[in-house]
């Protein structure tokens, strides 16, 4: 199953750091990758936006929607644990 995701974020925040977050909150996590890195004018000052495609996958079992949607729940309430971070919609 794939999900996207974008987040906004601190323009100094490095991309590792929300990889290795990403990786270390969901166990049916199978691989991440950053689509786009966007810094404009259309975003708040310092402050860029990242969009990953998480790809999920359990090894015994296939993942239901409802599965896959507590995962990004879980995933969310993460990532808005951290100052200045948020999901964009």
């Amino acid at each position: 199953a794939i999900r996207d995701i974008s987040i906004l974020l601190p323009r100094e925040v490095r991309v590792a750091k929300v990889l290795k977050l990403l990786n270390n909150v969901a166990d049916n996590l199978k691989d991440v990758d950053l689509l786009d890195m966007y810094e404009g004018k259309e975003l708040p000052s310092g402050k860029k936006n990242l969009t990953f495609r998480l790809i999920f996958q359990a090894k015994d079992k296939t993942l239901s929607g409802q599965e896959i949607d507590l995962t990004m729940q879980k995933i969310i309430k993460e990532l808005e644990k951290n100052p200045g971070w948020g999901i964009r919609k």
